[in-house]
């Protein structure tokens, strides 16, 4: 591991389209502790692989910086999250976040047919840092050195699946067919915001609010037209709050 790596400025990247739509994102970025001398860049587009090209490309046209952490603008985070995750001075390091599509965990286990699969929330330990073959993208830390010794484009779109947005997953697959290693940090957590919805709802014991949250599956997600009229069961995509 080069030395000085911790305490080193680097480049924090924003890979966004042309819609910034969460103001918490921004809030817990401008309380994010950082390295001095380390600088914040935008990267707008509608590839959100090439934007994370570029900005790879413009951090390592500086050599004084050591490292870039690619942070997504539908997340928050601690305003020690970027410290923790440089403490742990590996090849690559992301925080353990929630999936917007189906409520997990994003982190991948290898599975024999060479296909990686997610974990589920009892798979994943209570802490520490662990090796995983891919996770979440969002909050990646990558030392300048991983990304020297590998060519560009680093992220693409579309090699694994077929129109599937799965940049990140090659990218993983590439750096660990290079020899790196990446790491997921169980004591460091960012949010993954998304848009609420919020229904009234007569239940048995009187009118309630339900949280629709968008995109995750509702066994029984009220429309416009089609009000609820019933209690609805507590769960990550319905949970009832008392009126």
């Amino acid at each position: 591991m080069p030395p000085g790596v911790v305490t080193s400025p680097g480049v924090i990247a924003v890979p966004t389209g042309s819609l910034t739509r969460y103001p918490s994102f921004w809030t817990s970025l401008l309380n994010l502790q950082r390295p001095r001398g380390s600088v914040l860049t935008v990267v707008e587009g509608h590839s959100i692989a090439q934007n994370m090209n570029n900005a790879i490309h413009g951090m390592l046209a500086q050599p004084e910086f050591q490292w870039i952490w690619l942070i997504v603008y539908d997340h928050v985070c601690a305003p020690t999250t970027l410290r923790r995750l440089l403490d742990r001075n590996v090849d690559m390091v992301a925080p353990l976040t929630p999936s917007r599509s189906n409520g997990g965990p994003v982190i991948q286990k290898p599975s024999p047919n060479g296909l990686d699969s997610q974990l589920t929330w009892p798979e994943v330990p209570h802490g520490g840092l662990h090796e995983v073959p891919a996770c979440s993208g969002a909050g990646l830390l990558i030392q300048r050195y991983v990304l020297e010794k590998m060519p560009a484009p680093w992220f693409e779109l579309g090699t694994i699946v077929p129109d599937v947005f799965s940049e990140d997953i090659a990218f993983y697959r590439k750096a660990r067919a290079a020899g790196f290693h990446l790491f997921v940090d169980l004591d460091v957590l960012i949010g993954h915001t998304t848009p609420v919805t919020l229904w009234p709802a007569l239940t048995p014991e009187g009118w309630s609010v339900i949280l629709d949250i968008q995109n995750l599956p509702a066994p029984s997600a009220p429309g416009p037209d089609d009000p609820p009229t019933g209690a609805q069961s507590e769960d990550s995509h319905g949970q009832v709050i008392a009126g």
